[in-house]
């Protein structure tokens, strides 16, 4: 038996495979709903993923592949050198939370002395009560004492930005004081749209920093975009202010 997050918690990168077989109707359904967002200019992407989350369920799984994405040299160093400057650090991947943890650890992101805070809630009411918990219980200045980094899943992000259009919702606003008050934030299984709403969302000046075509919408997002060219190609770099050969 596969055990995947045996290997996510090993710091590897994974990947499951899987497939689903659907009938014509079921086509012709699909790709009705496909032509109808894409068509609409506003809200295009967040309407594609709604339509490929109706689709990508029930999945028989084929097998599941694991490997290891080494670090360039010199990133622990650089990431150390931004936080001493003051600069609050996000990374933003769309590994698993225990991938995402060993890449913090092994980037320098995460120190032996930091103190980790996890939102994997099962839903939105449950996420809403645990920002409004955290903000009652204590200053939210006291996040930044222990050196507090926060470790956030996309479905939590998702249900954190709805918030933001959500007049009796007040897990948007309580997010954001809470994300911001940390010293490092690690957003796990987002999507390139949410890489975009982060770099947006923070209300301070951003610099994002990214080397793949994934990146793109949240370079264009920041106050100043930068762009690794490399072996992910040319996309970031396109799209960016500047353009660096190495995150160093």
């Amino acid at each position: 038996m596969i055990d995947v997050d045996d290997y996510a918690s090993a710091g590897l990168r994974t990947l499951a495979f899987g497939r689903k077989l659907l009938n014509e109707e079921e086509v012709v359904l699909a790709k009705a709903a496909i032509n109808k967002a894409e068509k609409d200019l506003d809200n295009s992407e967040t309407l594609l993923q709604e339509v490929y989350a109706t689709i990508e369920k029930d999945l028989e799984l084929l097998g599941v592949t694991a490997f290891e994405d080494r670090l360039q040299e010199g990133v622990p160093e650089t990431i150390r050198d931004l936080r001493q400057a003051g600069l609050a650090v996000w990374i933003l991947t769309g590994d698993k939370l225990q991938t995402a943890l060993e890449i913090g650890k092994l980037a320098n992101l995460i120190k032996p002395k930091d103190s980790l805070f996890t939102v994997d809630c099962e839903t939105k009411d449950e996420l809403i009560q645990k920002m409004r918990s955290i903000c009652r219980k204590k200053p939210i200045d006291s996040l930044r004492k222990p050196n507090t980094i926060m470790i956030i899943t996309g479905k939590n992000l998702k249900w954190a930005f709805d918030g933001e259009h959500e007049k009796k919702s007040d897990a948007y606003e309580n997010f954001l004081k809470i994300a911001s008050a940390c010293e490092a934030v690690i957003c796990c299984r987002v999507t390139p749209l949410q890489n975009q709403q982060v770099a947006k969302f923070t209300k301070v000046r951003t610099l994002a920093i990214g080397d793949g075509a994934n990146d793109v919408s949240m370079i264009q997002a920041a106050n100043v975009g930068i762009g690794i060219s490399g072996k992910e190609g040319r996309q970031a770099v396109l799209v960016s202010d500047f353009a660096v050969p190495r995150f160093r």
